[in-house]
């Protein structure tokens, strides 16, 4: 498959997230595939963007599925694990929920990490374990993988199946979020069809525009994040904003709403399960956007 792939990612190899690094040296995009994506979403420019677009707190928590696993069919260690792995060798930090229960399906967030982040500094880093779990899902934070070479973006897919294939997970309700070298495979493995998500929510993501994407068929919510003090993926330089507007177009969304108080821009009349909304806030690109991580659950809640 003919790709020119994105991500101005070999950067990050050559330097640390949080040291002082400059704008990408190299152009980047990826080419896209298939991808499935959720039943029964609704459309973004409701009246009800506002309960979710401000980060406060939602009254419905992440449900678990009706239909129960198998006994005996999910041995994940019910309290999460800090050493489970994938067949390749990837380090998968798992969290469960506490009323966790390997016979009913509970909803899954995967964490993919930036440059030079372990699962563990991932956890760390965006502190989105006790949150998450308090809302009844299931976390797992995948080491670091670098989003250039098809064997990666595969083994980033398989982290997630190797989470399904040890819990109890609802297949209709996977979501992926992750930071810079994170977002980007967040991006890669729905466009690449390898993960079928719920919902996506990247944060300061490599990606960029080319002209061999491909929509995926199915509707797709996206939360896009970004930061216009990003040196590493300037808005400016085709990241972030034209990302989100890729997707709307994709998803035949109308206009943008005006930004919001917190940066936060709607697009209108979306088919329906594919919203796609996009907030550019400030702070460095190495920075987890904390005031982001509750408003990341409410959006995946909704679908």
């Amino acid at each position: 498959m003919s790709r020119t792939l994105i991500l101005s990612l070999l950067v990050l190899s050559k330097c640390l997230l949080f040291t002082g690094c400059t704008g990408p040296d190299t152009d980047g995009a990826t080419d896209g595939a298939t991808d499935g994506a959720t039943d029964g979403a609704t459309d973004g420019a409701t009246d009800g963007d506002s309960a979710w677009l401000d980060g406060g707190s939602v009254t419905e928590t992440a449900v678990t599925h009706p239909n129960p696993c198998a006994p005996g069919s999910r041995l994940g260690d019910p309290t999460g694990s800090t050493s489970f792995a994938t067949s390749a060798g990837t380090t998968i930090i798992v969290r469960t929920p506490a009323a966790y229960d390997p016979l009913v399906a509970s909803p899954l967030l995967v964490m993919y990490s930036g440059a030079t982040f372990t699962a563990a500094m991932t956890e760390s880093d965006t502190r989105l374990t006790e949150p998450a779990t308090g809302s009844g899902y299931i976390i797992a934070y995948v080491d670091h993988l670098v989003p250039n070479m098809d064997a990666n973006i595969k083994e980033a897919a398989a982290a997630v199946s190797s989470v399904q294939g040890a819990w109890c997970i609802n297949p209709k309700r996977i979501y992926l979020s992750g930071h810079s070298d994170g977002a980007s495979m967040t991006h890669l493995v729905v466009l690449e069809g390898l993960v079928t998500a719920a919902a996506i929510a990247p944060s300061a993501s490599g990606l960029r525009v080319d002209a061999e994407m491909v929509c995926v068929p199915h509707p797709l919510p996206l939360l896009e994040l970004h930061s216009k003090d990003d040196a590493m993926f300037p808005v400016t330089d085709g990241y972030g904003a034209e990302v989100a507007q890729w997707f709307a177009t994709c998803a035949g969304c109308g206009a943008p709403s005006a930004p919001d108080e917190s940066g936060c821009i709607v697009y209108s009349a979306c088919a329906v399960g594919s919203p796609v909304t996009y907030c550019e806030g400030t702070g460095e690109h190495g920075s987890w956007p904390f005031e982001r991580s509750q408003q990341i659950l409410n959006f995946f809640a909704r679908f």
